[in-house]
């Protein structure tokens, strides 16, 4: 159970522009080798992969935390790339995901990374594979929301703005 405190001080976050490398479109992909990624002819996704991670990270952010979405321009953004979504042979088949990210306010970058978890798969089924790139997303968007919400938690108060919302 969720209890609003009207007289706690809310932390606001934008989502910007979340995007997706040019090589993840609709077709699955399986990498073989750091070098090499081939899309499945016949195996499509029914959303573009950036669409599950914005879906995601709305949840994790919004829902799973005590972060406020803004859509102001005066709340801190955050500006994602998927640059891997993807099934990983190997040692056996995973499932890969991974989040290049930008936090910023008005002035300053807050927080840049790279969030990047694998996850094995129970088998070589394409079912299992989804499950596990699922997986991999939903861990790396929690690792991802994590991060933020640190960074906006020790954040200091930058305008008068913000020095006035920090006394109240």
């Amino acid at each position: 159970i969720i209890v609003d405190k009207p007289d706690a001080p809310q932390t606001e976050l934008r989502i910007g522009r979340i995007s997706a490398a040019a090589n993840l479109r609709y077709a699955i992909v399986h990498r073989d080798s750091p070098v090499e990624l081939e899309p499945y002819h016949t195996l499509r996704w029914t959303e573009l992969p950036d669409a599950y991670v914005h879906h995601a990270l709305l949840r994790a952010l919004f829902e799973d935390r005590p972060l406020v979405q803004a859509l102001s321009d005066s709340a801190p953004t955050l500006d994602v790339e998927v640059t891997a979504f993807e099934e990983v042979r190997g040692a056996g088949p995973a499932g890969r995901v991974a989040l290049r990210y930008v936090l910023q306010d008005d002035t300053h970058v807050l927080l840049r990374g790279t969030v990047a978890v694998n996850k094995p798969a129970s088998s070589a089924e394409i079912e299992s594979i989804v499950a596990a790139i699922r997986a991999a997303m939903v861990d790396a968007t929690s690792q991802l929301a994590d991060r933020i919400t640190l960074a906006l938690e020790h954040r200091a108060p930058r305008g008068p703005e913000d020095q006035q919302a920090a006394a109240r």
